[in-house]
């Protein structure tokens, strides 16, 4: 059988209810890959929980921690274009990514 290979891309609103207690602030965007049997969650934000920029980090855990997300869209996508968002979510910056956060700017 053929592996179906999907990108899921997630917007929380402002006010969405985390997991982990309280809700987003400014709100989030992260994605999640799936090769049909595992999934893996990427998502950027500042590493000092609460600022609004400084330096960042990748977070693993947004699709568990962020609860009903306002937006999601998923697309279907090859192994290669899989592959690709796996390396770039687990190490964005030799792919020319700042690892800065700059917030709303």
């Amino acid at each position: 059988m053929t592996k179906r290979y999907t990108v899921t891309m997630f917007v929380a609103a402002p006010g969405t209810p985390l997991k982990s207690g309280g809700t987003s602030a400014a709100g989030h965007v992260y994605y999640v890959i799936s090769d049909g049997e595992k999934k893996a969650s990427y998502g950027f934000a500042p590493s000092e929980h609460g600022a609004s920029s400084g330096p960042g980090k990748v977070y693993r855990e947004d699709f568990d921690n962020y609860l009903s997300p306002l937006y999601q869209r998923k697309l279907e996508i090859t192994e290669s274009q899989y592959e690709r968002l796996k390396e770039f979510g687990g190490n964005p910056q030799p792919h020319g990514f700042s690892m800065q956060y700059p917030g709303a700017t």
